[in-house]
Order: C-alpha cells, then sequence, then structure tokens
C-alpha cells in the first residue's frame, strides 16, 4: 500500500452514526490518531506496548460497500493501546468477493501486504510495541495466519476457519480462489498451500513464542467439526504447544452460533487475558 493515496469519502460508521474522518495518507492518519486510510483504520492510545489489530470477517448486506468498513473500530475508545484495523482491500461489490481472507492474487499476497503497512505505521506511533491480533470467522483465519507467520505475539480469534477448501458456503471459497487465480481455475500451487491453511502455515516454527486464544461456538456445528476439532488435533499436543501457548476455549450459544460477539460477550468469553487489553 502507497502512504500517499486518492481521498476517500469520510465513514459514517452505523448505528452511531458516528464521522471517521478520512486522510489522504497513512502519515496524515497517524499525526491525526483518529480515523481512515484507504483500508486502515487508526485509534491511538496513550500506552505503547502493544498494538491491537483487528481484522474484518465477511462483509454482508449494509456493511457490504465500496467504502471500506471496519469490524470493532468502536473497540478503540476502550482500549488501552493503539488500534489497527483492517478492512480487506478486495472485498467490494465492484469484486464480487464478500469475504477473502486477506488472500488477494497468486503473486500479490493480500496478508503479506498489510504486514508491511503496519510495520511501517508502527515505526511511527510504537516502535517497540509488539503486535495483538484479532478478529472472528474469516477475521479470525487472518489473525492466525499472522500469527504463524510470527508477526503477533497474542492472538485472539472466534470461530476462524482453519483449512479455507472447507468453508461452508463453498460458493464463496471457489469465488476468492478464481479471484486468487485471475479469473482462471480452482488450482493451489503447493508452495502456496499455507495461505489457505493454517495446519500448512503452522508447519513454519515462527509462532512458537506466540501465544494463542481460540474461542469456539460449539452451536456452530460446521465450525467446531470442520475447523475447531482439526485444529485441536493437530496444535493441542507436542512439539507445536510444548510450551502450552495455545488456549483452546469452548463456549455454547445457540442464539449467536457463527455470528461475533458483542464487546462484553467477548470479555467473558477470553477473560483477563482479554480484559487486561482494555482501560
Amino acid at each position: 500500500m502507497r502512504w500517499g493515496l486518492v481521498k476517500k469519502k469520510e465513514v459514517v460508521a452505523k448505528p452511531t452514526a458516528t464521522v471517521i474522518p478520512a486522510y489522504e495518507t497513512i502519515g496524515d492518519l497517524l499525526q491525526a490518531g483518529f480515523g481512515a486510510c484507504g483500508h486502515y483504520f487508526f485509534h491511538n492510545n496513550d500506552q505503547k506496548r502493544y498494538i491491537l489489530v483487528f481484522f474484518n470477517g465477511a462483509m454482508n448486506r449494509k456493511s457490504y460497500t465500496e467504502t471500506p468498513t471496519f469490524n470493532r473500530w468502536s473497540w478503540g475508545a476502550r482500549c488501552k493501546y493503539p488500534v489497527i484495523c483492517v478492512s480487506d482491500s478486495a472485498v467490494s461489490p465492484s469484486s464480487g468477493l464478500h469475504i477473502d481472507w486477506y488472500l488477494g492474487r497468486r503473486d500479490d499476497w493480500t496478508l503479506e501486504n498489510v504486514w508491511n503497512t503496519l510495520y511501517q505505521m508502527r515505526s511511527v506511533i510504537a516502535p517497540e510495541a509488539e503486535f495483538i491480533v484479532m478478529g472472528s470467522s474469516g477475521g479470525g483465519f487472518a489473525a492466525l495466519q499472522s500469527t504463524m507467520m510470527g508477526h503477533a505475539k497474542q492472538c485472539f480469534c472466534i470461530n476462524p476457519q482453519i483449512e479455507l477448501w472447507r468453508f461452508q458456503t463453498q460458493s464463496r471459497y471457489f469465488k476468492a480462489l478464481e479471484y486468487y487465480n485471475g479469473g482462471s481455475g480452482h488450482e493451489i500451487p503447493p508452495e502456496h498451500l499455507h495461505r489457505f491453511s493454517i495446519i500448512e502455515a503452522g508447519k513454519n516454527p515462527a509462532h512458537r513464542g506466540s501465544t494463542i486464544y481460540y474461542a469456539q461456538n460449539s452451536a456452530d456445528g460446521s465450525h467446531y467439526s470442520d475447523h475447531f476439532l482439526p485444529f485441536l488435533s493437530e496444535f493441542s499436543a507436542k512439539p507445536f504447544n510444548r510450551t502450552r501457548k495455545i488456549h483452546h476455549i469452548s463456549f455454547r450459544d445457540r442464539t449467536l452460533k457463527h455470528m461475533p460477539p458483542s464487546y462484553q460477550q467477548t470479555l467473558n468469553i477470553f477473560g483477563h487475558p482479554f480484559k487486561r487489553l482494555m482501560k
């Protein structure tokens, strides 16, 4: 992502109707301390030990617009530390993608580009800070992927996908795969399997020093059986979890199922490890 961008219209964040100011460059955004630039939202806070990064899940209905939407942006005011929310640049009505898991194209991995920008932002706001990542569903996949890549000290994920080909809505997965391949074909190059699979990505030891809090709603049957249990089987035993830094949290909420929990529900699910990041 370039640091000089064409200015987008201001984002009206619902339901509070708060206007998120839009800035032309990331530098202007960081100096302002609150607002958005392209696919990045930033809310600065006083303490600088960590930077919290929130990833988006699927965009549906009212949130599905050409203007970037940021999940959990309003939580920035509750956090002790700077917050950056990242929307997926491929997800929009013009692309037809409701979810892309920050995959992008074969030769242009969106998640890798995101981290290049996040490190640049960190160099300005808190050079010594460690990253903590969070997301649910597709955002949880991106948070876990970021951790497997060695970028995050801690990860909080809720009902994430683990291997994208197991995604419940196959039509959305194949549409993302077509986009990845430039509109033709559903193949995945063997050397790119780790982009589509947390299990494959986890074979790289880069994540071994990170702490992962994986919360799964057992009422979300498909994600419990197709994603949570395979992750549990792969990562709960040695050597992957020899330092006991991977924590599995199972809860049951028949109303939520796969929907992301509210702020208060999230505090209740993760408890002290997440509450300590809040004011």
